[in-house]
């Protein structure tokens, strides 16, 4: 009997350890997030602050490409992050920016 309940309390405790790993996994960033941590310092949460030489983003008239490519590159003060997001992050935050237009 003592075994069976051992068997028991070490499933349990087993299927806790593998709920706890899978609430522990990172999940992907939104484009907001990102923006709000990597971008709003300077440009603002709604990409207007103009800090340190920082556009304004609302008006901004570069393509995809060219907000991808000073994203990863940096440009001035701003500064790179193609060693720090991913490809999929840096394309996502470059879209985002489209969004803050008026």
């Amino acid at each position: 009997m003592k075994y069976i309940a051992i068997i028991g309390i070490g499933a349990a405790l087993l299927s806790c350890g593998a709920a706890s790993q899978s609430q522990n996994d990172q999940t992907e960033p939104t484009a907001a997030e990102m923006f709000n941590v990597k971008c709003a310092l300077c440009h603002g949460k709604d990409g207007k602050l103009n800090v340190a030489g920082a556009p304004d983003l609302t008006k901004t008239k570069m393509t995809l490409d060219q907000r991808i490519d000073i994203i990863t590159h940096g440009k001035g003060t701003m500064p790179p992050q193609g060693e720090i997001l991913t490809e999929a992050q840096i394309v996502t935050l470059a879209e985002y920016v489209e969004t803050l237009k008026h």
